[in-house]
């Protein structure tokens, strides 16, 4: 992915499509971001 000749935006698409929500957050364990800002958020 490095050395992707195909641009920003077409590299993001391939990251996306090799590492999806399910991957991040289940098998490598990193925490979701949308349930962390939903318990930190402030109702205004």
């Amino acid at each position: 992915m490095a050395n992707c000749q195909k641009g920003v935006w077409r590299a993001a698409g391939m990251l996306n499509g090799a590492f999806t929500k399910k991957v991040i957050v289940d098998r490598l364990g990193y925490p979701s971001m949308s349930a962390h800002y939903l318990k930190v958020r402030v109702n205004y």
